[in-house]
């Protein structure tokens, strides 16, 4: 029962719609020039939502999804899976947040591994909060290692603080997609609880 969903790599219109009516949660979706699209699903409506084109260097586009909420930022992204695409990418993702003062969640598949330099730019401006260790939240042929982990929750540096980590997981589904949910709880500092991405 989360509060929001971040999903990656939908491939159209249609599946997104059949997505959301199998949540029963409001849905932003936003689908690069070639159809590969990112989603974020919510149980409050969002105020507004925008779309940024990620660069990419092969037939299926990149983007991410940014749903602003009343407390809340939620965004939803994938990378490409060129590393200098993906270089590229932490400076785009980084002016299309830096503009919001309430805390931004972002979260999905960033195609890194925890000490990749592109994981070390975006730590510059985030936090993640996503398990890192003996973990495989990518397990197609990846299952040898003692851990495989490019799908991440973040809090943006500014608020991360202002958070503390409930509950951190993978589920261990090996049979719907080649990547595993990740979920996240946290509660603000004052006690409140916020629940689940």
């Amino acid at each position: 029962g989360p509060d929001f969903v971040c999903v990656q790599e939908i491939w159209n219109w249609k599946e997104f719609r059949r997505l959301a009516g199998y949540l029963g949660m409001y849905g932003a979706f936003a689908n690069s020039r070639h159809f590969l699209g990112n989603a974020v699903f919510s149980r409050e409506k969002p105020i507004k939502c925008e779309a940024v084109e990620l660069p990419y260097s092969k037939k299926l586009g990149r983007t991410l999804v940014i749903c602003e909420y009343k407390d809340f930022v939620v965004a939803s992204m994938h990378f490409d899976l060129n590393v200098n695409k993906r270089k590229e990418s932490v400076r785009v993702v980084q002016k299309a947040l830096e503009k919001y003062s309430k805390p931004v969640f972002i979260a999905g598949d960033w195609n890194n591994f925890p000490k990749s330099p592109v994981l070390k730019g975006l730590k510059k401006f985030v936090k993640v909060v996503s398990p890192e260790k003996n973990v495989h939240t990518y397990h197609l042929r990846t299952m040898k290692r003692k851990e495989a982990v490019i799908d991440y929750i973040a809090i943006d540096k500014t608020h991360a603080k202002d958070f503390s980590v409930l509950r951190s997981y993978e589920v261990p589904d090996r049979k719907t997609s080649d990547h595993s949910p990740i979920v996240v709880e946290l509660k603000p500092a004052e006690g409140e609880r916020v629940a689940p991405l």
